[in-house]
């Protein structure tokens, strides 16, 4: 009689091939099989490049820190009774790729901060840090103020601040040093804990300080009459201004301050006063601009011209002449002279004369007088 007995077989382990990327952890599923379905128990041996986790069959990869290559599990399976031979999980690992910095080119005006990001990547996406290669040139960096570096420190603390030379935040602001302007420049690196970038130039062109400009002013009043100089001036960068008076005006005086200024004009003066003044915004000075003020002169009244008198004619009017009887006083009987009147004179007869007074009254200009004459006996 023959009798068949049935052998068990030993169980079998599968070799497993996976692959996942740097430093990022992967699924293991173990599987093995058992000719005769028997229920199998896993056992795991060596582990290379990493760390397993998890209850075989089902467990987790994790490669180790800045791992990159070929890791690998091994194991066995059992039926309770036989155990397999060793199979390999074998994981590839992605390399870690250097991170990489970029160029970067910014612009900014004379003496005025400019913020940016810092560019850097990495390919496995690890927090990278920087640092500067050598000395910025024209300039130097810091932090914004949402840095942790910058918290709860108030602005002079902030200020007070060394420069930054590297870190892990990339939010930085470029500040031109003073009275510099043209091209600055700053190389950096990144790193991702293990390689480091190729350098990187961040560029910044600084403006140079353009010179402000003084406007000229023309302004007219009338004489004797005070008027207001408003002085302006620009500067390109916006900066505040000062205004300088350089040179007086004649015809009058300069009161106030500037650029807020009144001219007044001296008595009697009429015509045009000019001065100069300029504007300085604390690097430059403008070139001198003229405030030119017109004085108009006074209106005068016009002098009547003299008037020439007409002659008026005069008629002549005959004036009665009543002869009064003078009282007769005893005496010579030659009368005396009256003085003015010729002895030569006629007896008789009339004469024309300009005045002459008689009595109370006179006569003038074409009165024509009687005479007669007495003449003394002998």
């Amino acid at each position: 009689m023959t009798i068949d007995v049935a052998v068990n077989l030993p169980p079998t382990a599968d070799d497993i091939e996976l692959a996942t990327e740097f430093e990022t952890p992967v699924e293991v599923d173990l599987s093995g099989t058992d000719p005769e379905g028997l229920p199998l128990t896993f056992d795991v041996g060596t582990v290379v490049g990493g760390t397993v986790s998890g209850t075989a069959p089902d467990l987790v990869f994790t490669p180790d820190e800045r791992f990159g290559g070929t890791a690998s599990i091994s194991y066995t399976v059992s039926d309770g009774r036989f155990t397999s031979e060793t199979a390999t999980v074998t994981i590839e690992v992605g390399r870690n790729e250097p991170p990489t910095a970029a160029d970067l080119r910014l612009a900014t005006g004379f003496e005025t901060p400019v913020g940016f990001t810092l560019p850097g990547e990495d390919p496995e996406g690890v927090p990278l840090q920087w640092a500067l290669v050598g000395e910025p040139a024209g300039g130097s960096l810091s932090e914004t103020d949402e840095s942790p570096r910058n918290e709860g420190l108030t602005e002079e603390e902030r200020d007070a601040l060394p420069p930054v030379t590297g870190g892990g935040w990339f939010d930085l602001v470029f500040t031109p040093d003073e009275l510099f302007s043209g091209e600055a420049s700053f190389s950096y690196v990144v790193f991702d804990g293990r390689f480091v970038s190729e350098p990187a130039t961040v560029t910044v062109d600084v403006a140079g300080n353009a010179v402000p400009v003084a406007d000229d002013l023309d302004v007219t009043t009338s004489a004797a009459t005070p008027v207001d100089l408003p002085l302006t001036g620009s500067d390109p960068e916006g900066r505040p201004l000062t205004f300088e008076v350089t040179s007086s005006p004649e015809g009058g005086a300069l009161s106030g301050t500037a650029p807020e200024l009144v001219f007044t004009p001296e008595d009697g003066f009429s015509g045009e006063a000019t001065f100069e003044f300029t504007v300085d915004d604390g690097r430059f000075t403008s070139e001198a601009a003229t405030v030119t003020i017109t004085v108009e002169a006074a209106a005068v009244e016009p002098t009547p011209a003299p008037v020439e008198p007409s002659p008026v004619p005069v008629e002549p009017s005959p004036v009665p002449v009543e002869p009064t009887p003078a009282p007769v006083e005893p005496g010579p009987t030659e009368p005396a002279p009256v003085p003015g009147v010729d002895d030569r004179l006629p007896d008789t007869g009339g004469l024309d004369v300009a005045a002459l007074v008689v009595g109370l009254g006179l006569l003038t200009t074409g009165a024509t007088v009687l005479l007669s004459r007495a003449r003394r006996r002998d």
